[in-house]
Protein backbone atom coordinates (compact mmCIF):
# COMPACT_ATOMS: atom_id res chain seq x y z
CA UNK A 1 0.00 0.00 0.00
CA UNK A 2 2.62 2.20 0.84
CA UNK A 3 4.41 1.87 -2.40
CA UNK A 4 0.98 2.82 -4.49
CA UNK A 5 1.11 5.81 -2.49
CA UNK A 6 4.30 6.55 -3.68
CA UNK A 7 4.17 5.15 -7.30
CA UNK A 8 0.64 7.08 -8.15
CA UNK A 9 2.05 10.38 -7.64
CA UNK A 10 5.15 9.67 -9.39
CA UNK A 11 3.19 8.07 -12.35
CA UNK A 12 1.22 11.15 -12.77
CA UNK A 13 4.05 13.55 -12.45
CA UNK A 14 5.87 11.64 -15.44
CA UNK A 15 2.80 11.80 -17.23
CA UNK A 16 2.23 15.40 -16.65
CA UNK A 17 5.84 16.42 -17.63
CA UNK A 18 5.14 14.34 -21.20
CA UNK A 19 2.22 15.55 -21.63
CA UNK A 20 3.82 19.41 -21.19
CA UNK A 21 6.47 18.48 -24.00
CA UNK A 22 4.10 17.19 -26.07
CA UNK A 23 1.42 20.14 -25.59
CA UNK A 24 5.28 22.27 -26.23
CA UNK A 25 5.85 20.56 -29.70
CA UNK A 26 2.29 21.08 -30.75
CA UNK A 27 2.03 24.57 -30.42
CA UNK A 28 5.78 25.05 -32.59
CA UNK A 29 4.59 22.75 -35.35
CA UNK A 30 0.92 24.70 -35.38
CA UNK A 31 2.79 28.19 -35.68
CA UNK A 32 5.45 26.54 -38.21
CA UNK A 33 2.33 25.75 -40.15
CA UNK A 34 1.92 22.35 -39.86
CA UNK A 35 -1.57 20.99 -40.93
CA UNK A 36 -1.94 18.61 -38.08
CA UNK A 37 -4.59 18.68 -35.59
CA UNK A 38 -4.21 18.21 -32.27
CA UNK A 39 -5.96 14.63 -31.98
CA UNK A 40 -3.58 12.87 -34.55
CA UNK A 41 -0.80 14.99 -33.43
CA UNK A 42 -1.46 14.10 -29.66
CA UNK A 43 -2.10 10.25 -30.89
CA UNK A 44 0.98 9.63 -32.66
CA UNK A 45 3.10 11.61 -29.59
CA UNK A 46 1.50 8.86 -27.20
CA UNK A 47 2.70 6.32 -30.17
CA UNK A 48 6.27 7.20 -29.89
CA UNK A 49 6.41 7.56 -26.39
CA UNK A 50 4.93 4.60 -25.75
CA UNK A 51 6.89 2.63 -28.63
CA UNK A 52 10.76 3.83 -26.83
CA UNK A 53 9.77 3.59 -23.20
CA UNK A 54 7.82 -0.07 -23.91
CA UNK A 55 10.92 -1.04 -25.72
CA UNK A 56 13.23 0.31 -23.29
CA UNK A 57 11.78 -1.35 -20.65
CA UNK A 58 11.56 -4.25 -22.89
CA UNK A 59 15.29 -4.50 -22.93
CA UNK A 60 15.73 -5.28 -19.86
CA UNK A 61 12.87 -7.71 -19.34
CA UNK A 62 13.97 -9.58 -22.92
CA UNK A 63 17.22 -10.80 -21.78
CA UNK A 64 18.03 -12.72 -25.17
CA UNK A 65 16.89 -8.85 -27.02
CA UNK A 66 18.92 -8.67 -30.21
CA UNK A 67 21.89 -6.04 -29.63
CA UNK A 68 21.42 -3.88 -32.06
CA UNK A 69 17.62 -3.61 -30.94
CA UNK A 70 18.86 -3.36 -27.15
CA UNK A 71 21.20 -0.34 -28.10
CA UNK A 72 18.98 1.24 -30.27
CA UNK A 73 16.05 1.52 -27.27
CA UNK A 74 18.19 2.71 -24.66
CA UNK A 75 19.93 5.32 -26.81
CA UNK A 76 16.02 6.33 -28.44
CA UNK A 77 15.07 6.59 -24.50
CA UNK A 78 17.39 9.04 -24.01
CA UNK A 79 16.79 11.29 -26.72
CA UNK A 80 13.71 11.18 -25.96
CA UNK A 81 14.47 12.10 -22.15
CA UNK A 82 16.14 15.09 -23.56
CA UNK A 83 13.44 16.23 -25.50
CA UNK A 84 10.84 16.03 -22.32
CA UNK A 85 12.71 18.10 -20.42
CA UNK A 86 13.89 20.75 -22.90
CA UNK A 87 10.23 21.31 -23.75
CA UNK A 88 9.05 21.15 -19.92
CA UNK A 89 11.62 24.15 -19.72
CA UNK A 90 10.48 26.02 -22.58
CA UNK A 91 7.09 25.29 -21.06
CA UNK A 92 8.42 26.65 -17.52
CA UNK A 93 9.97 29.82 -19.29
CA UNK A 94 6.56 30.61 -20.79
CA UNK A 95 4.86 30.09 -17.43
CA UNK A 96 7.18 32.28 -15.87
CA UNK A 97 7.49 35.19 -18.40
CA UNK A 98 2.98 34.85 -18.34
CA UNK A 99 3.77 35.62 -14.40
CA UNK A 100 5.50 38.90 -14.92
CA UNK A 101 3.67 39.99 -18.18
CA UNK A 102 -0.23 40.31 -18.76
CA UNK A 103 -1.45 37.54 -20.44
CA UNK A 104 -2.48 39.51 -23.46
CA UNK A 105 1.19 40.59 -23.83
CA UNK A 106 1.85 36.91 -24.08
CA UNK A 107 -0.46 35.61 -26.82
CA UNK A 108 1.02 37.40 -29.24
CA UNK A 109 4.44 35.81 -28.42
CA UNK A 110 5.44 33.75 -31.18
CA UNK A 111 6.70 30.32 -29.85
CA UNK A 112 8.48 29.61 -33.31
CA UNK A 113 11.70 30.80 -32.70
CA UNK A 114 11.77 29.52 -28.87
CA UNK A 115 10.42 26.33 -30.30
CA UNK A 116 12.92 25.94 -32.93
CA UNK A 117 15.64 26.60 -30.36
CA UNK A 118 14.29 24.10 -27.90
CA UNK A 119 13.76 21.53 -30.68
CA UNK A 120 17.19 22.03 -31.81
CA UNK A 121 18.82 22.35 -28.16
CA UNK A 122 17.16 18.57 -28.00
CA UNK A 123 19.03 17.28 -31.30
CA UNK A 124 22.24 18.57 -29.68
CA UNK A 125 22.32 17.77 -26.49
CA UNK A 126 21.10 14.16 -27.51
CA UNK A 127 23.97 13.87 -29.31
CA UNK A 128 26.58 15.45 -26.93
CA UNK A 129 25.00 13.38 -24.13
CA UNK A 130 25.14 9.81 -26.48
CA UNK A 131 28.94 10.89 -27.14
CA UNK A 132 30.07 12.07 -23.57
CA UNK A 133 28.73 8.90 -22.20
CA UNK A 134 30.83 6.44 -24.37
CA UNK A 135 33.69 8.58 -23.75
CA UNK A 136 36.23 7.36 -20.83
CA UNK A 137 37.55 10.84 -18.80
CA UNK A 138 40.60 10.16 -16.26
CA UNK A 139 40.10 12.18 -13.17
CA UNK A 140 43.14 12.40 -10.49
CA UNK A 141 42.84 12.71 -6.23
CA UNK A 142 45.01 13.14 -4.25
CA UNK A 143 44.95 12.14 -0.40
CA UNK A 144 47.07 12.58 2.47
CA UNK A 145 46.77 10.17 5.59
CA UNK A 146 47.55 10.78 8.84
CA UNK A 147 50.21 7.91 9.12
CA UNK A 148 53.22 7.18 7.83
CA UNK A 149 53.30 5.32 4.36
CA UNK A 150 54.70 4.55 1.14
CA UNK A 151 52.90 6.35 -1.85
CA UNK A 152 50.20 4.30 -3.61
CA UNK A 153 48.44 4.89 -7.15
CA UNK A 154 45.48 3.56 -6.74
CA UNK A 155 42.86 3.30 -9.63
CA UNK A 156 39.40 3.36 -8.46
CA UNK A 157 35.85 2.21 -11.12
CA UNK A 158 32.42 1.44 -10.66
CA UNK A 159 29.47 1.08 -12.20
CA UNK A 160 30.77 -0.52 -15.50
CA UNK A 161 27.23 -2.07 -15.84
CA UNK A 162 28.70 -4.90 -18.66
CA UNK A 163 25.51 -5.45 -20.11
CA UNK A 164 23.93 -4.64 -23.38
CA UNK A 165 25.70 -2.02 -24.15
CA UNK A 166 29.06 -2.24 -22.41
CA UNK A 167 30.82 -5.47 -23.82
CA UNK A 168 34.32 -6.27 -24.94
CA UNK A 169 34.66 -3.39 -27.09
CA UNK A 170 34.18 -0.62 -24.09
CA UNK A 171 35.88 -2.46 -21.95
CA UNK A 172 39.38 -2.67 -24.01
CA UNK A 173 38.97 1.37 -23.91
CA UNK A 174 38.78 1.60 -20.13
CA UNK A 175 41.75 -1.30 -20.09
CA UNK A 176 43.35 1.07 -22.24
CA UNK A 177 42.90 3.91 -19.77
CA UNK A 178 44.33 2.12 -16.60
CA UNK A 179 47.06 0.97 -18.64
CA UNK A 180 48.18 4.20 -19.23
CA UNK A 181 47.70 5.35 -15.38
CA UNK A 182 50.37 2.59 -14.21
CA UNK A 183 48.46 1.78 -11.24
CA UNK A 184 50.22 -0.27 -8.01
CA UNK A 185 46.14 -1.58 -7.49
CA UNK A 186 42.97 -1.61 -9.36
CA UNK A 187 39.54 -1.27 -7.24
CA UNK A 188 36.61 -1.50 -8.43
CA UNK A 189 33.30 -0.28 -6.37
CA UNK A 190 30.41 -2.60 -7.13
CA UNK A 191 27.67 -2.61 -10.48
CA UNK A 192 30.55 -4.76 -12.50
CA UNK A 193 27.43 -6.24 -14.02
CA UNK A 194 24.10 -4.97 -15.19
CA UNK A 195 21.94 -7.31 -13.80
CA UNK A 196 21.58 -10.54 -15.48
CA UNK A 197 25.36 -11.61 -17.12
CA UNK A 198 23.00 -12.99 -19.78
CA UNK A 199 22.83 -9.38 -21.31
CA UNK A 200 26.21 -10.00 -22.70
CA UNK A 201 26.25 -10.55 -25.98
CA UNK A 202 29.77 -11.44 -26.26
CA UNK A 203 30.88 -12.95 -22.71
CA UNK A 204 33.58 -14.74 -23.96
CA UNK A 205 35.47 -11.78 -25.03
CA UNK A 206 34.49 -9.62 -22.55
CA UNK A 207 36.23 -12.28 -19.96
CA UNK A 208 39.73 -12.30 -21.88
CA UNK A 209 39.73 -8.15 -21.66
CA UNK A 210 38.46 -8.21 -18.00
CA UNK A 211 41.48 -10.71 -17.37
CA UNK A 212 43.47 -8.45 -18.97
CA UNK A 213 43.07 -5.47 -16.64
CA UNK A 214 46.15 -6.14 -14.05
CA UNK A 215 47.79 -4.53 -11.69
CA UNK A 216 51.10 -5.73 -8.95
CA UNK A 217 48.31 -5.59 -6.21
CA UNK A 218 45.95 -7.05 -8.38
CA UNK A 219 42.50 -5.81 -8.87
CA UNK A 220 39.96 -6.08 -5.59
CA UNK A 221 35.90 -5.44 -6.02
CA UNK A 222 33.13 -5.42 -3.80
CA UNK A 223 29.40 -6.44 -5.31
CA UNK A 224 26.73 -3.48 -6.04
CA UNK A 225 22.68 -3.66 -6.21
CA UNK A 226 23.21 -4.94 -10.02
CA UNK A 227 25.24 -7.78 -9.30
CA UNK A 228 22.70 -10.10 -8.11
CA UNK A 229 19.70 -12.11 -9.28
CA UNK A 230 19.72 -15.37 -11.09
CA UNK A 231 22.98 -14.90 -13.18
CA UNK A 232 24.64 -14.34 -9.71
CA UNK A 233 27.03 -17.51 -9.43
CA UNK A 234 27.52 -17.07 -13.05
CA UNK A 235 28.79 -13.79 -12.33
CA UNK A 236 31.34 -15.07 -9.58
CA UNK A 237 32.57 -17.36 -11.70
CA UNK A 238 33.22 -14.77 -14.28
CA UNK A 239 35.05 -12.61 -11.71
CA UNK A 240 37.22 -15.52 -10.59
CA UNK A 241 38.47 -16.25 -14.18
CA UNK A 242 38.67 -13.01 -14.80
CA UNK A 243 41.43 -13.13 -11.78
CA UNK A 244 39.73 -10.23 -9.64
CA UNK A 245 39.40 -10.96 -5.86
CA UNK A 246 35.58 -10.01 -4.63
CA UNK A 247 35.38 -9.35 -1.33
CA UNK A 248 32.05 -9.75 0.24
CA UNK A 249 32.62 -8.94 3.76
CA UNK A 250 35.90 -9.56 3.74
CA UNK A 251 39.48 -8.00 4.05
CA UNK A 252 42.52 -8.89 3.26
CA UNK A 253 46.22 -7.39 3.66
CA UNK A 254 47.50 -6.79 0.46
CA UNK A 255 51.70 -7.22 0.05
CA UNK A 256 52.06 -5.75 3.24
CA UNK A 257 51.08 -2.20 2.08
CA UNK A 258 47.82 -1.57 2.41
CA UNK A 259 44.57 -2.77 4.13
CA UNK A 260 41.05 -3.96 1.81
CA UNK A 261 37.70 -4.62 2.52
CA UNK A 262 35.01 -5.17 -0.19
CA UNK A 263 31.06 -4.71 1.51
CA UNK A 264 28.07 -7.22 0.16
CA UNK A 265 25.93 -4.40 -1.42
CA UNK A 266 23.24 -3.28 1.07
CA UNK A 267 20.32 -2.98 -0.97
CA UNK A 268 20.33 -5.67 -3.85
CA UNK A 269 17.87 -5.07 -7.08
CA UNK A 270 17.26 -8.93 -6.28
CA UNK A 271 17.49 -12.10 -3.39
CA UNK A 272 21.80 -12.82 -3.40
CA UNK A 273 23.89 -13.00 -0.33
CA UNK A 274 22.62 -10.97 3.11
CA UNK A 275 25.25 -8.70 4.20
CA UNK A 276 27.50 -9.59 6.91
CA UNK A 277 29.22 -7.50 10.01
CA UNK A 278 32.65 -6.53 9.23
CA UNK A 279 35.44 -6.37 11.96
CA UNK A 280 37.93 -3.94 11.13
CA UNK A 281 40.67 -3.02 13.61
CA UNK A 282 43.21 0.05 13.62
CA UNK A 283 46.15 -0.50 11.81
CA UNK A 284 49.25 1.00 11.04
CA UNK A 285 48.83 0.31 7.77
CA UNK A 286 46.01 2.51 5.23
CA UNK A 287 42.75 1.01 5.75
CA UNK A 288 40.59 1.18 2.91
CA UNK A 289 36.79 -0.03 2.25
CA UNK A 290 35.03 -0.83 -0.66
CA UNK A 291 31.24 -0.49 -0.30
CA UNK A 292 28.88 0.60 -3.16
CA UNK A 293 26.37 2.63 -1.52
CA UNK A 294 27.68 6.39 -0.29
CA UNK A 295 25.58 6.44 2.50
CA UNK A 296 26.59 3.68 4.15
CA UNK A 297 29.72 5.92 5.06
CA UNK A 298 28.35 6.20 8.63
CA UNK A 299 29.27 2.64 9.18
CA UNK A 300 32.74 3.33 9.48
CA UNK A 301 35.19 5.52 12.44
CA UNK A 302 37.91 6.90 11.68
CA UNK A 303 39.74 3.28 11.77
CA UNK A 304 39.22 3.34 8.14
CA UNK A 305 41.43 5.63 6.36
CA UNK A 306 39.20 5.72 2.82
CA UNK A 307 35.84 4.36 1.93
CA UNK A 308 35.12 4.42 -1.75
CA UNK A 309 31.88 4.29 -3.48
CA UNK A 310 29.97 4.32 -6.65
CA UNK A 311 26.11 4.24 -7.51
CA UNK A 312 25.16 7.37 -7.75
CA UNK A 313 26.20 8.30 -11.18
CA UNK A 314 25.85 11.29 -9.91
CA UNK A 315 22.84 11.74 -11.47
CA UNK A 316 23.78 10.67 -14.51
CA UNK A 317 22.17 13.46 -16.68
CA UNK A 318 20.69 17.04 -15.00
CA UNK A 319 18.26 17.48 -13.24
CA UNK A 320 19.50 13.77 -12.02
CA UNK A 321 22.79 15.45 -10.23
CA UNK A 322 20.39 18.26 -8.44
CA UNK A 323 18.25 14.97 -6.86
CA UNK A 324 21.68 12.75 -6.04
CA UNK A 325 23.01 15.89 -4.85
CA UNK A 326 19.90 16.58 -2.33
CA UNK A 327 19.34 12.59 -1.69
CA UNK A 328 23.23 11.93 -0.32
CA UNK A 329 26.01 13.76 2.44
CA UNK A 330 27.94 13.10 -0.26
CA UNK A 331 27.17 11.86 -4.19
CA UNK A 332 30.34 13.03 -5.95
CA UNK A 333 33.61 13.66 -5.15
CA UNK A 334 35.99 13.37 -1.63
CA UNK A 335 33.96 14.14 1.59
CA UNK A 336 34.41 14.00 5.26
CA UNK A 337 31.95 14.58 7.69
CA UNK A 338 34.20 14.91 10.86
CA UNK A 339 37.53 14.10 12.56
CA UNK A 340 35.88 10.82 13.51
CA UNK A 341 34.66 9.80 10.14
CA UNK A 342 36.91 8.44 7.76
CA UNK A 343 37.14 10.26 4.24
CA UNK A 344 34.59 9.12 1.61
CA UNK A 345 35.32 8.81 -2.49
CA UNK A 346 32.53 8.75 -4.42
CA UNK A 347 33.00 7.65 -8.26
CA UNK A 348 30.44 8.81 -11.03
CA UNK A 349 30.96 5.27 -12.44
CA UNK A 350 33.13 4.45 -15.35
CA UNK A 351 29.56 3.30 -17.22
CA UNK A 352 25.98 3.89 -17.21
CA UNK A 353 22.60 2.81 -16.11
CA UNK A 354 19.93 2.53 -18.82
CA UNK A 355 19.59 5.84 -20.89
CA UNK A 356 23.42 6.03 -22.93
CA UNK A 357 23.75 9.88 -21.82
CA UNK A 358 25.70 11.91 -19.62
CA UNK A 359 24.84 15.38 -19.35
CA UNK A 360 27.04 17.19 -16.53
CA UNK A 361 28.50 14.63 -15.35
CA UNK A 362 31.57 12.36 -17.00
CA UNK A 363 32.05 8.40 -17.34
CA UNK A 364 35.43 8.22 -15.49
CA UNK A 365 38.25 5.98 -14.11
CA UNK A 366 39.89 8.34 -10.97
CA UNK A 367 43.12 7.99 -10.14
CA UNK A 368 44.17 8.40 -6.43
CA UNK A 369 47.20 9.42 -5.33
CA UNK A 370 48.04 8.03 -1.41
CA UNK A 371 50.43 9.25 0.46
CA UNK A 372 51.44 9.37 3.51
CA UNK A 373 51.78 12.40 6.29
Amino acid sequence: MKAFFFLLPALLAVVLLFGVAGREGFLFFKNAGCPWKKVPFYLCYALVVLAITGAFFASYAWEKMPHGLAVGAQVAMGVLLVFVLVMDMLALIFLIAGLFHHRKAMTGLPRLIPGGIALMLSVGLSVYGTLHALAVQTKTVSVTLDKECAPLRCVLISDIHLGQVTGARRLEKIKDKIDALHPDIILIAGDIFDSSLSYLNDPDDALRVFSSIRAPMGVWACPGNHDAGDTYPAMLAFLEKAGVHLMRDEVFTVDDRLVVAGRRDSRPIATSEERRPLSLDASPLPVIVLDHQPQNYTEYSSDVDLVLCGHTHRGQFFPGNLITHALYDVDYGLYQKDASSPRVLVTSGVGFWGPVLRIGTDSEIVLIELQGK
